[in-house]
């Protein structure tokens, strides 16, 4: 059987994944939580142990040398996370996981498959990971696309 990861909140309620992060965190068992949030132009990731609530490693695009803005942080999200996971690789071996991630969609999807394959490869503990997946409403506010010019509608053909 495949090792796969336990999605959330795909596939499950909203009430069923709190109660499974709930009980997580009642175990006494010694486990790690990922952070990943994605603001406008940065990406900042955190590494924090649960059982002593405390903050063991923190990235973002400034501290690894990377220029970010709108338009580049599809592409520059990747490097920030590629440099993040090195750090703190080590750290991850036989533990317990969550990994929050809050993001933009098309952000999201990147970085949870970017987790999904580097724990696969490396330390084969996917087994032992919840992804606990946040949406994030786009950077413009969600407002209604700008309206084109008339002169920069295209070919039109006199009536």
């Amino acid at each position: 059987m495949r090792n796969k990861p336990l999605l959330y909140p795909y596939g499950f309620e909203k009430k069923s994944r709190i109660v499974r992060l709930k009980q997580l965190m009642t175990l006494k068992k010694h486990f790690k939580r990922i952070n990943v949030r994605v603001t406008s132009n940065n990406v900042f990731c955190t590494l924090i142990d649960v059982l002593r609530n405390k903050t063991l490693t923190l990235g973002y695009a400034g501290k690894y040398s990377v220029k970010t803005s709108k338009k580049t942080l599809k592409f520059s999200s990747k490097v920030i996370l590629e440099s993040f996971y090195g750090e703190i690789k080590k750290k991850l071996r036989g533990q317990q996981i969550i990994i929050n991630i809050i993001a933009p969609k098309k952000l999201r999807k990147k970085i949870f498959w970017f987790f999904v394959n580097k724990l696969r490869k490396e330390n084969k503990i996917i087994r032992k990971c919840i992804f606990n997946i946040q949406p994030q409403k786009a950077f413009n506010g969600c407002r209604v696309a700008k309206q084109k010019r008339k002169k920069r509608k295209g070919l039109r053909i006199f009536n």
